[in-house]
């Protein structure tokens, strides 16, 4: 999640954004997003997350890689102490803005039977499009859903083509596309099925690689996997233990990305998956 203004000064975190958009951002949304950002954080804190500060980050409890439940279960909690109504299992399929207000047209499968939502407003979080992709890391639910109906609505839509890919992803045949961390991956070894090492191949210098040129190196691992058609194996086998545990986000991926899934003993196939979707529904 994003950092906090004791750790992570505001105008660092804004160079830093700016910086990895390549200077097209929408500076006056990125500049809402360092403002306010560590002020959501503290909020959460304060609705009882269960989560901690590590160097600027908050990291959420939880078994991995399931560490969003914990956004989920705050948030649930905190609308049920508001008095927040809840109509779950229904299939939005239209928005209809209306004089001053918005209906939402929806099917409900268990009932069978059409029904509409009367609104003064509609808040769409209906998680990107990451599932539409062969090889990613988010739930297949999320599939564009929110972008259909709010195109439908008469909204705009702009830089759906900016898709953020995540580099390191697990490629091990029959296993999930699981995230290997950033801090841990610079300590191992990224090499192709010819033995070339990856990052001194690409020039790639940022570190931690995975994180700081995420859009570089997920270009490299795709020219060597499917245009070159090699493989790409980070060897992690050589990873001390306190590194694991150098983080909260890498020290609760070892028992699971180490162990059960064998980085621990032998060096595992990544390749990247999709991960955000940056554009979306235009707003100011």
């Amino acid at each position: 999640m994003a950092g906090t203004e004791e750790n992570k000064p505001a105008d660092k975190h804004l160079r830093r954004t700016l910086q990895a958009g390549r200077g097209i951002n929408q500076k006056e949304l990125v500049k809402v997003l360092v403002e306010e950002g560590p002020m959501r954080l503290k909020e959460l804190k304060k609705w009882g997350i269960n989560a901690e500060f590590h160097h600027g980050y908050l990291f959420c409890k939880g078994r991995a890689p399931y560490r969003g439940r914990e956004i989920v279960r705050c948030l649930l909690t905190k609308n049920k102490a508001l008095g927040t109504r809840f109509v779950s299992g229904q299939l939005v399929t239209d928005l209809k803005p209306l004089e001053g207000a918005f209906g939402v047209l929806a099917y409900s499968p268990r009932a069978d039977k059409w029904l509409t939502i009367g609104a003064k407003a509609v808040i769409l979080a209906t998680g990107g499009a990451g599932g539409l992709y062969l090889r990613h890391d988010n739930p297949k639910r999320m599939l564009g859903d929110g972008y259909v109906l709010a195109l439908k609505a008469g909204a705009v839509l702009q830089d759906l083509e900016f898709v953020q890919f995540y580099p390191l992803g697990l490629a091990e045949p029959g296993l999930p596309a699981f995230l290997v961390p950033p801090n841990i991956a610079d300590d191992g070894r990224l090499y192709n099925s010819s033995g070339e090492d990856i990052l001194k191949k690409y020039k790639i210098l940022e570190r931690p690689a995975a994180e700081r040129a995420r859009d570089k190196l997920s270009q490299a691992l795709f020219i060597e996997i499917y245009k070159k058609e090699r493989e790409v194996f980070l060897d992690l086998t050589e990873v001390p233990k306190l590194k694991w545990h150098e983080t909260p986000f890498s020290a609760t991926t070892l028992p699971i990305l180490g162990e059960r899934y064998g980085a621990n003993h032998r060096p595992v196939r990544v390749a990247p998956m999709a991960h955000h979707t940056m554009g979306g529904v235009c707003i100011d």
